[in-house]
């Protein structure tokens, strides 16, 4: 007997049987083999429409996902974002009061490239800063934080700091802005 001879004696028997679910001994598997009489496996047919409705659903969940690590770590920086911001408006403030004491305290909260360049333009800040700034810069007007560099409003001055290990330094003070949408022009600044 062929092959096909074999083959098409198990189909009919599969047939007369009722055995139609079943796999039928083959030449290479014979009656004992456990995988001869385990059913067929017939991949499961999914409609376009399901397949698609599927991405859908996929894409909005992760979309979703997004806009929550969005909005977390947008509201964890805005927490951090305003406590900094009242750390810089402590410390310009405390900059203005310094200068207008003229005790020479202001310039330990310049930063150190600013003290320099002031240093090596106008000779020793202790002199020299109270002839650049106002002596009284008023009070706080508000401000804002971006990462570690801040701009501070006061009444009669703006400044500008950087967030140092220590807290926030002068970067930048006795500056003013000649019309809207122009950079600052600052008479103490530094690199």
């Amino acid at each position: 007997m062929t092959i096909d001879a074999m083959t098409t004696e198990a189909m009919t028997t599969e047939a007369m049987t009722g055995d139609a679910g079943r796999r039928a001994a083959t030449p290479d598997r014979g009656p004992d083999d456990p995988a001869a009489s385990m059913p067929r496996v017939r991949p499961s047919r999914v409609s376009r429409r399901t397949v698609a409705r599927r991405k859908v659903i996929r894409q909005r969940a992760a979309g979703a996902l997004l806009c929550i690590g969005v909005l977390a770590s947008q509201s964890a920086c805005a927490g951090q974002g305003n406590a900094e911001l009242g750390n810089a408006k402590a410390a310009a403030a405390a900059f203005g009061k310094d200068v207008s004491a003229a005790t020479g305290d202001a310039c330990d909260l310049l930063a150190p490239q600013t003290l320099k360049e002031l240093e090596d333009s106008e000779g020793p800040c202790a002199t020299s800063l109270p002839d650049q700034v106002r002596s009284d810069p008023g009070a706080v007007r508000g401000g804002a934080v971006y990462g570690k560099e801040a701009i501070v409003h006061l009444a009669a001055d703006t400044v500008f700091l950087a967030r140092y290990r220590d807290g926030w330094r002068v970067t930048a003070a006795g500056c003013t802005r000649p019309e809207a949408g122009r950079p600052y022009d600052c008479k103490v600044k530094g690199d």
